[in-house]
């Protein structure tokens, strides 16, 4: 096994069984995450706020490019698609979408998948 040379210039970032490469945004997370929490500071003191995780891997960053493309017809579709696999009482938790700015609805989408994420999680435990 070759360790890594953080010297070269070549290197790559994966995880252990190279499913996944490791994306820009996570080499450079102490850079981002410095500026994202100037930026969320700064959106709270102006009472707007629009926060999004730094991506783990490049599929995520990729996505998260993506979306941020989407208009907002577009990204409440993509919520309205999954709030009818979400609980009895998630599901309460996000009607009237309609006047939700484009940000926001970024956000809720984002909460979405973590529950969806989360729900399957919890199931494969009981299994």
């Amino acid at each position: 096994m070759q360790f890594i040379n953080p010297n070269a210039s070549n290197r790559m970032f994966q995880n252990i069984s190279g499913e996944s490469i490791l994306s820009e945004e996570l080499k450079n997370f102490t850079e981002i995450a410095r500026r994202k929490r100037i930026e969320f500071i700064g959106e709270k003191l102006s009472k707007k706020t629009s926060w999004h995780p730094i991506p783990i891997t490049c599929e995520e960053a990729n996505l998260q490019k993506s979306e941020s493309s989407l208009t907002k017809s577009q990204i409440l579709s993509i919520i309205n698609s999954l709030i009818p696999s979400l609980d009895d009482s998630d599901r309460l938790r996000f009607r009237s979408l309609s006047n939700k700015s484009h940000d926001e609805l970024m956000n809720i989408l984002q909460k979405i998948r973590n529950l969806l994420a989360e729900s399957s999680n919890t199931n494969k435990k009981i299994d």
